[in-house]
């Protein structure tokens, strides 16, 4: 069985692209804490996977957000939260 990282991410692609930010646990990935952490500055929603993205009304609210980087096949989903 391989090891897996249990509720962090490694924030190594802020320490790469000199970017502050939230590094959420999977648990947190929820519109209410999305929401929440855009009205306190977060511009960038990042997921790894596609488990992470399929909760509770999160594709929906991610759905007319314009989407960057290589995207969730390839483990780095980058949506804009300042707008469509």
């Amino acid at each position: 069985m391989r090891a897996v990282s249990n509720n962090y991410q490694d924030p190594i692609l802020f320490f790469h692209g000199d970017v502050y930010g939230w590094s959420l646990a999977e648990d947190r990935h929820d519109v209410e804490n999305i929401r929440r952490l855009h009205r306190e500055g977060a511009r960038w929603f990042l997921a790894t996977s596609a488990r992470v993205v399929d909760r509770d009304g999160l594709p929906a609210y991610l759905s007319g957000r314009r989407q960057i980087g290589p995207g969730l096949a390839s483990g780095c989903a980058i949506w804009d939260l300042r707008g469509g």
